[in-house]
């Protein structure tokens, strides 16, 4: 929160530190993938739309400033910042992934969280502006090759609708939540909250099936039956991490 508070501009844009005085400068495409991950990861993690929202807005800021609109993958530097004679474009995964690394799985990750399929061929595009590269040396590249791998993997898309404040409810995130898994994102709908339907249009028919917390379990956008209840939930989701091992 305090990043979102404290280094987020009235545009929306991300600074690159805190400091009191003007001296300010203006965020690296790293500044915005990494905190996007976290964001996403955060939403996973407590379901509160507040996150995944501020994932989404950041992911459309930081297209609109670091894209290469004609090659594809995103530079270093905004071109809003101070001019230069040649953008970079940062791709290398050392001890940390690279800024194209990380975009490349979190437009991945939001495009199935909401559906977006432009950000979803946008992980395309970064795949082939540095294929090149990535041919000549794997090695240095293992993250944008994991996001490319994953990309292109089996994906589920799970929704679970219910009262937050039920406990069977929060039996069933739990269960969904079960297991480490790249192949798969987890949303959460409250019946009585229209944000979700707004970030994930998808979900506006998603209900609650009698009242009861339902699960909407999605293969590459094909959905099974709905599964109503933590004990038919647990069930489907044993026998599926049973086929995974």
């Amino acid at each position: 929160d305090f990043v979102l508070e404290n280094l987020r501009t009235e545009n929306g844009t991300l600074e690159h530190r805190h400091t009191k005085g003007n001296d300010r400068i203006p965020g690296f495409l790293d500044d915005y993938s990494d905190l996007i991950w976290g964001l996403r990861e955060l939403y996973e993690t407590i379901f509160d739309p507040y996150y995944l929202a501020a994932a989404i807005e950041l992911q459309k800021v930081q297209n609109r400033l670091f894209w290469d609109q004609t090659n594809g993958g995103y530079f270093l530097t905004s071109n809003e910042g101070e001019t230069l004679i040649t953008r970079q474009k940062e791709v290398y995964d050392g001890a940390r992934p690279s800024g194209n690394s990380v975009s490349a799985a979190n437009l991945f990750y939001l495009a199935r969280m909401t559906g977006n399929s432009e950000w979803e061929a946008m992980v395309g595009k970064i795949g082939a502006a540095f294929s090149a590269q990535v041919r000549r040396v794997p090695s240095a590249f293992s993250g944008l090759i994991g996001a490319i791998a994953v990309s292109q993997s089996e994906f589920q898309e799970i929704v679970v609708v219910g009262d937050p404040n039920n406990s069977e409810t929060r039996q069933m995130l739990r269960e969904v939540q079960r297991g480490y898994d790249p192949c798969k994102v987890i949303l959460f709908k409250d019946p009585k909250d229209q944000k979700m339907a707004t970030l994930a249009p998808y979900t506006a028919d998603y209900r609650a099936i009698n009242g009861q917390p339902t699960a909407y379990i999605c293969k590459n956008h094909a959905c099974l039956a709905p599964v109503v209840g933590a004990k038919n939930l647990h069930n489907v989701w044993k026998k599926r991490l049973s086929r995974r091992e």
